[in-house]
């Protein structure tokens, strides 16, 4: 069973490239069967695969008091026996999910990934690596296909999404478990794992077993299933953009040139547009904007405050004015010492946060840390009004102009994204401004007026995830 675990794991990094010489790779630990195995995995073969350091990362949820520190301390003593670099951090989950008025699942998880991304980003990890195995992938389409998933859900959890990894994503939780009972591996069982109060757990207990009832290779099969459907999927995002760009208009998109589309094609493109304009669609929404554009008239609402609206041919996404007067507004938290707290706008979550000139010289790994983040930083006593520093942000609207540092040339934001080939779902990303204007762009830089020079004291740094 250890030798079918690593063989697996490493036929899928081969497969999709998940690793590649020098990595410096982050392996996500709850204390968990799943998470300890994998980050022994990497460690034990981190020569053989060429990789420059491999560390871990633990966000303690703080809910269920002793047991969520006892897994904080089995993974610390893990990682304190192997000379294994940890970060650690605690979070108040109950409190988010309160906050955002959403479940504790989904806020566990928005929270440990802006953890796990943010140390990435200020440390110059290339990669993020996650302990999902097939048992995960099995339960996650079930789960899909109770709720009506489309095509996109049936396709399960990717191997990899920007440098987030799965190398475990075909290896079944008997296999972990037998890793870990060779390789003296001591882990955590989460108590809530048998509480049927949780849909997966139900599907644990119930469903997945009666599919292998059926079918004894039934863990394979989804495996096949699900790498054909991806393929599918790839296949038909890439066609909705590019009949999306064709359909670019100065403000909106071409309604009767997107009505005109099959619906496949069609049904992706709105959702990538509603993504280019910072929001999104669910299953609902996506009907919405459809019957608008079989009418050539009219309007709906999306989520996060945005609307959908058909007038004179054009289609268009707009905040209402009560959300830009918010966004205009609302200055955002600035921290004094690095990135700090996430803040969600739309689908993205985004730390701002400044360190001075001294400081951001030593940071560790500079070099890598530099590279990651030079798009995303500018000279804080640069901006406008920097002693009451009113930042906001807000999506792309049409006529936005941007001078990128170092282009020394002004140009419409649609024409820089279409000239670097950006991908549609990112020109949605938010821009970070104050009141003169934008400052930052996502994978642009900032503008000229607060570019870093031999004279910067402070920088302000930008980080920008996808939820």
């Amino acid at each position: 069973m250890t030798g079918d675990l690593t063989a697996k794991a490493e036929a899928l990094i081969c497969r999709y490239t998940l690793l590649e010489p020098g990595d410096r790779v982050l392996a996500a630990v709850s204390g968990g069967a799943d998470s300890l195995a994998l980050l022994a995995l990497l460690w034990e073969n981190r020569d053989r695969w060429q990789l420059a350091e491999v560390a871990a990362a633990h966000l303690n949820h703080q809910l269920r008091g002793a047991e969520s520190d006892a897994d904080a301390a089995l993974t610390a003593a893990y990682c304190a026996d192997k000379g294994i670099r940890l970060y650690c951090e605690s979070a108040d989950v109950a409190a988010l999910a309160a906050a955002e008025k959403t479940g504790i699942e989904a806020a566990g998880r928005a929270a440990r990934y802006a953890f796990f991304e943010r140390i990435a980003e200020e440390r110059g990890y290339t990669k993020i690596a996650t302990a999902h195995t097939l048992s995960d992938n099995i339960e996650t389409v079930l789960l899909h296909i109770a709720r009506g998933s489309g095509l996109c859900g049936l396709c399960g959890i990717p191997p990899a999404r920007d440098k987030i990894i799965r190398p475990l994503l075909e290896v079944t939780r008997a296999e972990v478990e037998a890793y870990c009972a060779a390789n003296h591996i001591t882990y955590a069982v989460d108590s809530t794992n048998a509480d049927l109060v949780f849909a997966r757990n139900r599907l644990r207990k119930a469903a997945v077993p009666a599919l292998f009832s059926v079918n004894p290779a039934a863990g394979e099969a989804i495996a096949r299933m699900t790498a054909g459907l991806r393929a599918d999927e790839q296949y038909l995002a890439e066609q909705a953009a590019r009949v999306l760009e064709q359909c670019c208009l100065d403000g909106g998109y071409n309604a009767p040139e997107l009505a005109r589309m099959p619906e496949p094609i069609r049904r992706r493109a709105l959702r990538l547009a509603a993504a280019e304009n910072g929001g999104y669609m669910e299953a609902i929404h996506t009907e919405a904007a459809e019957r608008l554009l079989a009418r050539l008239r009219g309007s709906c609402a999306l989520p996060g405050g945005m609307t959908a609206a058909v007038e004179r041919g054009v289609l268009t996404f707009r905040r209402t004015a009560k959300d830009q007067m918010a966004d205009s507004i609302d200055p955002l938290p600035v921290n004094p010492d690095g990135p700090g707290n996430p803040v969600k706008f739309g689908a993205w979550t985004v730390n701002i946060g400044w360190v001075n000139a001294e400081e951001f010289d030593k940071m560790e790994n500079y070099q890598n840390i530099h590279k990651n983040i030079l798009k995303a930083v500018c000279d804080y006593d640069k901006i406008w009004d920097n002693m009451l520093l009113e930042l906001y942000l807000r999506v792309r609207r049409p006529g936005d102009k941007f001078c990128p540092a170092g282009r020394k040339v002004t140009k419409r934001l649609k024409q820089l994204f279409s000239e670097a080939k950006t991908p549609l779902r990112n020109r949605g990303l938010p821009l970070l401004c104050d009141k003169k204007g934008i400052l930052m762009v996502p994978g642009f830089g900032c503008d000229q007026r607060v570019a870093t020079d031999k004279h910067t004291r402070r920088y302000l740094i930008m980080t920008v995830h996808y939820a």
